[in-house]
């Protein structure tokens, strides 16, 4: 395969990585969230699936990183070095609050998520949740084939889902934080109430 048709795969490949959101319920409502890892793969999933975050954002997610009081998220992305700050909605605040409570391992490491296993430290790479998601995935009826199934994925998924609720592409570009450095200090401020309305709410547990 040459080079040109290396890119139209590619491109093909991205614009078929949107996952609608009764299937990314779905990949939700598999999750076994009496048990210690699905308190944990809950939250991961549910961040990823609402707020479009990438993978290696939520593996560098730090315990502080979470304000109760004003119900956000705020973080340094790591691909650009921005501050973001995204809205935890209500099914998000429940999730981290049981995962935290009733899942979460007693240990000194601050990475919010962290291995299930001793030493209990934080993810060493965001593969780690790609995996997650695909074991999940897996129990699903959710049809793959010819399509990406990652996290990214996620986050495609939920660009369309603003685009096509009206949000505007330079918002939806701010909310997702992959604009170039000019556009994203154009568009510093976000419009979180937009993000809160249209974010996937789920029921928490089964």
């Amino acid at each position: 395969m040459n080079h040109s048709n290396n890119k139209i795969a590619k491109v093909q490949a991205t614009c078929n990585s949107y996952y609608t959101p009764d299937e990314t319920a779905e990949i939700l409502r598999v999750v076994d969230c009496s048990t210690a890892i699905g308190k944990r793969d809950y939250a991961i999933l549910l961040i990823a699936i609402s707020l479009g975050m990438r993978a290696g954002d939520i593996c560098h997610l730090q315990i502080s990183d979470i304000h109760w009081e004003r119900d956000e998220i705020s973080f340094l992305q790591q691909k650009t070095g921005n501050h973001q700050i995204l809205p935890m909605t209500e099914g998000i605040r429940y999730a981290l609050a049981d995962y935290l409570k009733n899942g979460r391992p007693d240990t000194s490491c601050n990475s919010l998520f962290i291995k299930m296993r001793a030493p209990y430290e934080a993810f060493s790479a965001s593969s780690a949740l790609y995996r997650i998601l695909n074991s999940y995935m897996g129990k699903t009826s959710i049809y793959t084939e010819g399509k990406r199934h990652g996290m990214h994925a996620m986050r495609h998924s939920l660009s369309s889902r603003l685009l096509e609720n009206g949000t505007s592409l330079p918002v939806v570009t701010s909310i997702l934080g992959h604009s170039s450095t000019k556009v994203t200090n154009r568009y510093l401020w976000m419009n979180t109430e937009q993000l809160r309305k249209v974010s996937l709410e789920v029921p928490y547990g089964k």
